[in-house]
């Protein structure tokens, strides 16, 4: 339980404390995508290509830039990630030292 001061405020609203996001872009990515966007802009400029090799390009760009800086990522990236699955097996435990002890006998030797 967290301990109540006079000193930290109460929210009422979540809103209050929740970042600022201007339309999909979340509020503490939006330098990050904007330098995206600037860059594409540019070498597509320079390259003299047009939207349909520069969209994809700032989608990659931004997406990186989200993954590696962006907050709360992992929520969404957690969606592909296989969860462990965990077997029983049922093997004998052989120590290394007895191993060749074990080859051995098994080889009749």
């Amino acid at each position: 339980m967290k301990s109540s001061r006079i000193d930290n405020p109460i929210y009422v609203q979540k809103a209050i404390s929740s970042n600022v996001n201007i339309g999909p872009v979340p509020g503490s990515q939006i330098w990050w995508w904007s330098g995206a966007l600037i860059f594409t802009i540019v070498v597509c400029t320079i390259f003299n290509k047009g939207w349909p090799v520069g969209f994809p390009l700032f989608a990659w760009l931004a997406g990186t830039s989200w993954i590696l800086t962006g907050k709360d990522s992992w929520k969404f990236l957690n969606r592909f990630h296989k969860p462990r699955r965990y077997v029983f097996a049922g093997l004998l435990y052989h120590s290394f030292l007895e191993g060749e002890g074990i080859a051995k006998k098994n080889s009749g030797a």
